[in-house]
């Protein structure tokens, strides 16, 4: 969307920030008139014909429109955060395109939507469902999705955008965007400092299709138990909600109660992937030249390896560590020290040389047998013909590593080994410290094929770092097993693979009604809605 920032209550500078959708010319008029209230209004448009927004008395606003081109028009504040919105009016359209709650935050940059009624859902990009809420406002589905090097308020980003979409549509009525905020907090989708909000109405064009036509007349108000309006620049920082403002005694007590156990159930299903990824395994015998040709060897050096260990190294150790535990501890201290040990003597002399191709080879495997050829074709030679996943695989076409070779991550372990040394907590300590860097490297193949940069890379680990911690953790404690270590590698990338799977199947559901020829073809035998000259 193009957004001019605010000097004082009434003046605009003409700044061009963004779109919703790119286009080559854009027409704006973004106003805080005094005499209407203060609201804040939005007229944007990406060059298409046959669009006006009208700019009406108050707190009301209409827009006719019959284009291909995309645009957002609506009324507001220039300041979100939270809001309890009544409106009211009407909301005719065909085409893709929504009636809204549509804001922005920065740090991190996020697009919202509370989407009240709508024609077809056809987004450009794939929505992936978080789930399903309900408020004494209406049931919700919450999607996000992501789009990369678009128009923003901030210029052309990289930036994620979310939504909540009403089941039951509706013209009219109060939407209180804190209970979206706290919902979309609990799937894990954190909001930034607040920046403006409108209720709007969009129309664009989907996939080529002959856009969008209709009417709208919307209302709006603000309700009383809302905080007050306030005339200030969008650039200023929401007000910290209190954790239980907005919610009655019993929902106040249930809050941290539902978070601990979105929490828990995130970490299950993430630690369950690498003990999945042992039974896939097993259920698939194409597998099984992988281990034997390559890793059955590296399994009798890693026998050598732990075999001298325990023989020479682990009695010293034991002796020291009897001083600081008791016996048992000083067993179980010992036995982890000396396996992590024997774990940066085999990842520093044998596995980054000849074990990583293996790994990329299954968890590539994983995902053709999971129906993501698409994804592996561009990086490397396929055999659509073979019998199986493993044999269509071919020589890589571009450089391939299942997670990158480095000299830190042998530091690290060799830096946090002395952890062992420390009662009770320190192996701990020790496997979910190794484990979180070993699980944040697990979808380093996946973000390879997936063609994402540094900056896209850092955003994803830090949108999962919950759940990594607890796929690398259970990934640690397998690869510390004497001899069965290398089997578990290529188990364990199974699982990463089976993991980065699921995320594409949903990322991939496409929302709402498809917008066919067949479709387009119908609705233009029935005539567009509204027609009017250009602006």
């Amino acid at each position: 969307m193009v957004k001019f920032s605010l000097l004082a209550a009434s003046l605009v500078a003409p700044t061009v920030l963004a779109g919703p959708l790119p286009g080559p010319q854009t027409k704006t008029q973004n106003e805080l008139d005094p005499r209407q209230g203060g609201y804040y209004f939005q007229n944007w448009s990406e060059g298409g014909s046959n669009i006006r927004c009208n700019n009406g008395a108050g707190s009301s606003y209409s827009a006719n429109w019959n284009s291909k081109g995309g645009f957002v028009c609506g009324k507001g504040w220039s300041y979100g955060g939270n809001r309890a919105i009544k409106y009211s009016g009407s909301y005719n359209a065909t085409g893709p395109g929504y009636l809204a709650v549509y804001g922005w935050t920065r740090n991190p940059l996020i697009e919202y939507y509370v989407i009240e009624a709508h024609a077809d859902l056809a987004p450009n990009e794939p929505w992936t469902s978080k789930g399903t809420f309900t408020s004494d406002e209406g049931e919700y589905e919450v999607f996000t999705s992501t789009r990369v090097n678009k128009p923003s308020i901030e210029g052309t980003r990289t930036f994620q955008q979310y939504w909540s979409v009403r089941k039951e549509q509706r013209v009219g009525g109060t939407v209180t965007t804190q209970k979206h905020f706290d919902q979309w907090s609990k799937m894990g989708m954190r909001l930034g400092n607040h920046d403006y909000v409108i209720m709007a109405t969009e129309g664009y064009t989907a996939d080529g299709g002959p856009g969008s036509s209709g009417s709208a007349n919307i209302n709006l108000q603000q309700s009383e138990d809302a905080s007050p309006f306030r005339t200030v620049a969008s650039t200023m920082p929401s007000p910290r909600a209190t954790p239980t403002e907005g919610l009655s005694d019993g929902a106040a007590l249930l809050r941290p109660i539902r978070g601990f156990a979105n929490y828990a159930s995130r970490a299950l299903r993430s630690a369950a992937y690498p003990i999945r990824g042992i039974w896939y395994f097993l259920r698939h015998p194409e597998f099984y030249p992988l281990f034997v040709s390559r890793l059955l060897p590296l399994s009798i050096i890693s026998f050598l390896v732990y075999l001298i260990l325990f023989t020479f190294v682990f009695l010293p150790q034991f002796l020291f560590l009897l001083i600081f535990h008791g016996r048992a501890g000083a067993a179980i201290n010992t036995t982890v020290l000396v396996l992590g040990e024997g774990l940066v003597i085999i990842q520093g002399l044998f596995e980054g040389f000849f074990v990583d191709e293996s790994r990329v080879d299954v968890f590539d495997a994983t995902l053709i047998n999971h129906g993501l050829t698409d994804l592996i074709a561009p990086q490397r030679v396929l055999f659509v013909d073979a019998p199986n996943a493993v044999r269509m695989l071919g020589k890589p076409t571009s450089r391939a590593e299942y997670q990158p070779w480095s000299i830190k991550q042998i530091i690290e372990l060799i830096v946090f080994l002395p952890l062992n040394l420390v009662p009770y907590v320190g192996t701990i300590a020790f496997i979910m410290i190794t484990g979180s860097r070993l699980g944040k490297l697990s979808h380093h193949r996946w973000f390879v094929l997936k063609g994402l940069n540094k900056k896209d890379i850092k955003r994803e680990l830090k949108l999962r770092r919950w759940e990594y911690l607890w796929f690398g953790t259970v990934a640690m404690i397998l690869e510390l097993i004497p001899i069965l270590s290398f089997f578990f590698l290529l188990t364990s990338t199974t699982g990463a693979a089976m993991w980065a799977a699921k995320m594409e199947e949903k990322a991939r559901i496409r929302v709402g009604r498809p917008v066919t020829h067949e479709h387009h073809a119908h609705h233009d035998a029935e005539g567009p809605v509204y027609h009017d000259d250009p602006v």
